[in-house]
């Protein structure tokens, strides 16, 4: 016990020393936390399209169109834009609006006189989401126009053959009138009743994007850490500090269990500052944090002996430096770091949740939504505990190969 806690005061005396790598340590994470969390702000923020309509009609089409976008709850996500064609199509091909609509001229002729005509759409193949709720609301005017024609199609084929006078218009809106009784016969009383039942508590807390990004940040900054931590082997073997241990009476598992247990307190630390920071900055609700903590403690052990493991086993410093360089990012986007699970596709998610940090994050944020029954909590602590402990001894086993 004795030499174990002076390994651990050891290495705590030798990131006091390091002032500069440390502190970079515990603000390149939270740097790049800042930057998502700037990005996708409180939840309060609004994804906003653009979508440019070339009218050359300047009829009741492009009016319509308009006014069911601007009065609607789309008018917020998606601004509208009056340009001529040639115009609107430079921009799409420059990429600056969502979509173009381009409505033909005569088109409000053709379906009074049900004729063919059709409106183009251009999307922008970048996007996803806005491109499919124009072309929904596109589709719905169409549609609107089509059961126009079916209601009043024959009223408005004599009004656009003859010239418009009062008596057409009152013939106009006699038929209209007639066709509309027709139908009040289905649809006055309705014959099909829709029941609305609302599931869950309306005044219940909504989750913001800060709340399904911080868990990610909080095991971004885990990993990050670990792997730059885990780079201080190399001084140790440098110094032969591994070599030394071993001639003596002092066991190798003590000095390795104090080396992870100082690096276990900087990384507590680390996240300790990112929980803080992340209530100050973004309002994110912290629940159980006892058991929160409890089991970002033992993520520590298991990531920070995982990452020394992988530098034990490849050739050298170098080697070691650049190939965890190029494994932590892929792994840190893949395992939810970067973007949150539940904005990935299915299959990505599945595959998320197969990563070691992935499944980490995962239960991280079972832990923060909400109670979790015991006997999950139990099995998922035992797993982690055991990793942590095989991974112990694998490390101890590759410092007394590579290292003595």
């Amino acid at each position: 016990m004795r030499f174990f806690l002076l390994s651990a005061a050891k290495d705590l005396l030798r990131y006091r020393r390091d002032p500069v790598s440390l502190v970079l340590w515990f603000l390149l994470p939270l740097v790049i936390a800042g930057l998502i969390g700037a990005t996708f702000g409180d939840g309060g923020a609004h994804l906003q399209g653009l979508l440019l309509v070339a009218d050359e009609d300047h009829g009741m089409a492009g009016t319509f169109l308009r006014e069911s976008i601007s009065r609607s709850s789309l008018g917020p996500l998606l601004a509208i834009q009056q340009i001529e064609r040639p115009e609107g199509r430079r921009r799409m091909d420059r990429g600056d609006a969502s979509a173009l609509i381009i409505i033909p001229a005569g088109y409000d002729r053709a379906v009074m006189l049900d004729q063919p005509t059709q409106w183009t759409l251009i999307t922008n193949p970048q996007l996803s989401i806005m491109p499919q709720i124009v072309r929904e609301v596109a589709a719905a005017n169409v549609s609107a126009a089509n059961y126009l024609q079916q209601v009043a199609g024959t009223q408005l084929r004599a009004f656009a053959e003859t010239p418009a006078s009062e008596r057409s218009l009152i013939a106009l809106a006699t038929g209209v009138a007639r066709s509309s009784s027709d139908l009040n016969t289905y649809l006055n009383p309705p014959r099909i009743h829709v029941k609305t039942t609302e599931i869950g508590d309306p005044a219940a807390h909504q989750v913001t994007a800060s709340e399904m990004l911080f868990p990610g940040i909080v095991m971004l900054v885990i990993l990050m850490m670990s792997a730059g931590m885990s780079l201080e082997i190399w001084k140790d073997a440098a110094a032969g500090a591994p070599r030394r241990v071993a001639s003596t009476a002092s066991s190798l598992g003590g000095y390795l269990a104090g080396k992870i247990a100082a690096t276990s307190i900087v990384l507590m630390a680390a996240v300790l500052v990112t929980f803080a920071a992340g209530r100050v900055t973004f309002g994110v609700p912290m629940r159980a944090l006892p058991l929160v903590f409890a089991w970002c403690a033992a993520c520590t052990v298991a990531t920070y002996c995982g990452l020394l493991l992988m530098q034990l086993l490849l050739a050298g410093e170098h080697t070691a430096t650049t190939v965890a360089g190029l494994f932590l990012v892929p792994l840190a986007m893949l395992g939810g770091c970067f973007f949150p699970l539940e904005s990935m596709p299915a299959s990505f998610a599945r595959i998320a949740g197969m990563t070691p940090n992935g499944w980490m994050l995962a239960q991280l944020k079972a832990m923060l939504a909400g109670p979790v029954p015991r006997a999950n909590l139990a099995r998922e602590f035992a797993m982690l505990l055991a990793a942590c402990a095989i991974l112990f001894l694998l490390v101890r086993r590759a410092m007394e190969r590579r290292l003595v």
